[in-house]
């Protein structure tokens, strides 16, 4: 696994570039701006371009301006280790010490560091490696994801690479060219291989998953291979493999079953494991698979019903009136499962589409409109 060198923020060159953003800012004329806080424009420019003795006095005056801590040697190298060990347990998926993180960033904010930028990414971080969809908790990031990516000239080449992974996994504008981009690096890999899923680029998805596969086999990064067959899985099933990623997935539940603490991986390859199940036909197998659960998630509901109803439709008819309580359930919940329910009962495929806003994996809607 890489490591991140913050060297370049022991000088004084990189600071510029952070105080060329904040006085983009705040004023309409930079020269005017920094006449009126006794720095020179040309010695500004001169620091800027090249490290200089002089360089360190404008930073001190800039910092008192914007009210921001110049950081000690002493503070990059904490930094530096800082980076370096929250980087390795989101890349391992290691979540134990994410709350004694967030202890630290809040330190670094508090006290107004320059470095702000490059520990505010790691507060978005955090929830791109949550066990639930990211997405799910956009409303609820500490700092917007423009926010981050307006300090992106700011960034060294090494911060820069953990700024591409947000831009990979969030930016709505992302040009789907860039992920032709070579890197060697099991992260970008497995970032690029999740956004070809949600552009519907399943080939790709493929393509990329190998790529990041490969590096993180080598480096023994087990978790974020289930989380990676995660995006195969997805693939597969959009591009009617079911054989393919039923066999996956039966071997990866059987793998997690072993271990501990793993239920969110369990439940989520069992998702992937009965909607290929479904486009097999495998009806049984997903009853067998999906009867002892004491909860079953929106995709594993609709396949389970949908494989009740094509073994018998009077099992099923008594199953849906006497064990389906709708009036217990969330009203998402329930109304998913009356739609679901409305389509079995008349086989009216146009109800199908009614299902496109609700939270499951969509591919099983593909695979109703071909029964």
């Amino acid at each position: 696994m890489k490591r991140f060198d913050l060297s370049e923020y022991r000088g004084t060159k990189q600071y510029f570039l952070l105080f060329d953003i904040l006085i983009k800012d705040e004023v309409y004329n930079k020269d005017d701006f920094l006449n009126s806080i006794g720095i020179a424009p040309n010695t500004y420019r001169r620091c800027r371009a090249n490290e200089q003795k002089k360089g360190k006095e404008l930073i001190e005056i800039l910092a008192n301006h914007f009210n921001l801590k110049v950081p000690t040697d002493r503070d990059i190298d904490e930094l530096e280790d800082f980076v370096n060990k929250v980087y390795y347990d989101i890349y391992y998926k290691i979540f134990d010490n994410i709350e004694k993180y967030k202890e630290k960033i809040a330190y670094y904010r508090d006290n107004r560091f320059m470095f702000y930028p490059i520990t505010n990414m790691f507060d978005i971080l955090f929830y791109i490696n949550r066990k639930s969809s990211a997405r799910k908790y956009q409303n609820y990031f500490p700092f917007e994801y423009s926010e981050i990516k307006k300090y992106a000239s700011y960034y060294n080449e090494s911060i820069y690479k953990i700024f591409k992974i947000l831009y990979f996994r969030l930016d709505k504008d992302i040009d789907e060219n860039t992920l032709i981009e070579n890197d060697n690096d099991g992260y970008i890999y497995f970032i690029m291989s999740y956004r070809c899923v949600e552009i519907k680029k399943f080939i790709e998805c493929l393509y990329y998953a190998e790529k990041a596969k490969e590096i993180l086999i080598r480096e023994n990064n087990f978790k974020r291979i289930v989380y990676l067959n995660f995006n195969i899985m997805y693939s597969l099933n959009a591009l009617k493999k079911h054989q393919q990623a039923f066999e996956m997935a039966e071997k990866q539940l059987l793998t997690i079953q072993s271990l501990s603490e793993m239920d969110y991986e369990r439940r989520t390859t069992q998702s992937h494991l009965v909607v290929a199940s479904l486009g097999l036909k495998k009806y049984q197998y997903i009853i067998d698979q999906l009867t002892k659960e004491v909860y079953i998630p929106l995709t594993q509901a609709a396949c389970y019903l949908v494989a009740k109803a094509q073994i018998s439709m009077d099992d099923y008819t008594d199953y849906f009136t006497n064990k389906v309580s709708l009036d217990l359930m969330k009203k998402e919940d329930a109304d998913f499962l009356s739609t679901l329910n409305s389509f079995i009962t008349t086989g009216d495929k146009k109800i199908l589409n009614d299902l496109y806003k609700f939270d499951f994996n969509h591919e099983v809607i593909n695979i109703l409109k071909k029964l």
